[in-house]
């Protein structure tokens, strides 16, 4: 993706915030997509907002 024309201009890119979620995670069929497509969301989020504040706290 990185290499593609214009997507260089991507915030998330451009910060190395991309992250991969494996499709059987989250495309599985019945209830163990929410359970585990979710539960592997929310680590994303949380370590990705933790990384964030780690940083404004060194960069104030």
């Amino acid at each position: 993706m990185r290499e593609r024309p214009g997507w260089q201009s991507i915030p998330a890119l451009r910060h190395d915030r991309l992250f991969e979620i494996k499709s059987s995670e989250i495309l599985q069929p019945g209830p163990a997509a929410l359970t585990d497509g979710l539960s592997r969301l929310r680590r994303i989020i949380a370590d990705s907002a933790r990384d964030m504040m780690e940083q404004a706290d060194r960069n104030p």
